[in-house]
């Protein structure tokens, strides 16, 4: 008889171990959520007021994002553009100054 090595498992084993837990994967697949998050991928932690430039963030809640509930998202998420309007409300060099004429 030859000796078994990694491939012979590989070869026959393997596909037989996939095909039995087949189905535990497709459950655990199937029981995990997707995430919602704010993030557009621009990830700059603003030096003034702490919070990410791209989605208003702060530091703490970037790193605990994945540890709270979905409710506690949501909640987060709805102050987010109230959030940015203030704390990145910059006069555009273009905005119209009252008194001065056109």
């Amino acid at each position: 008889m030859l000796p078994l090595t990694w491939s012979h498992f590989f070869l026959f084993a393997w596909p037989r171990f996939l095909a039995a837990n087949r189905n535990h994967f497709a459950e655990k697949r199937s029981q995990m959520t997707r995430v919602s998050s704010p993030c557009i991928r621009v990830c700059t932690l603003d030096a003034e007021t702490g919070l990410c430039e791209g989605c208003g963030r702060t530091r703490e809640e970037i790193t605990r994002w994945y540890r709270i509930t979905e409710e506690e998202r949501q909640l987060i998420m709805a102050e987010l553009p109230e959030r940015m309007r203030q704390a990145f409300a910059l006069e555009s060099p273009f905005a119209h100054e009252p008194g001065k004429a056109d």
